[in-house]
């Protein structure tokens, strides 16, 4: 399916068909980690880049509209993934779900640059959310985050939801 996200077309299943072909080689320089997934595949997502914009740059916006655009890039986030999703769950994954995000872009990010922020935020319980996840603290999800090369405005995230660890009490 593809669809109008600002003002490029963005395609779900090129951009799905594009991670797997990245991911499938090697990684394309000796610097990238990329995490082995625990647990099994429950649900993946891709989403444009400006959908998860690092904190510097959802910072430089206005103040006076910043709360606004930071609200409108919540929903459009949450729309696109309830669209790949189905909807919302019905109940959270139990345990510690593993949660890996892959940020495919021209430009390396920091590493705690903030991107992986919002898509996060999309899976947990609640309003603007898909319910896959109870909260976004370590305790009840694992995050992986890394980045691999794409070329100039090609770039996009792929996250994928995982079963994870058991919580043992």
């Amino acid at each position: 399916m593809s669809r109008r996200i600002g003002t490029t077309p963005f395609s779900i299943a090129a951009n799905l068909r594009r991670a797997r072909e990245i991911l499938d080689a090697p990684p394309a320089l000796p610097h990238i980690e990329r995490p082995e997934p625990i647990g099994e595949l429950v649900a993946e997502f891709v989403l444009p880049l400006e959908l998860c914009q690092p904190f510097n740059r959802i910072g430089r916006a206005g103040t006076a509209s910043a709360g606004w655009a930071l609200g409108k890039l919540k929903q459009r986030a949450y729309l696109c993934m309830w669209q790949q999703a189905g909807g919302r769950r019905a109940n959270p994954l139990p345990g510690r779900p593993h949660i890996l995000c892959c940020r495919f872009s021209s430009v390396e990010p920091d590493h705690d640059s903030g991107w992986t922020k919002n898509p996060v935020d999309r899976l947990r319980v609640g309003k603007n959310g898909l319910g896959f996840i109870v909260d976004d603290k370590p305790r009840s999800v694992k995050l992986s985050a890394w980045w691999e090369p794409a070329p100039p405005r090609q770039g996009f995230v792929l996250v994928g939801v995982f079963t994870g660890e058991e919580r043992h009490a």
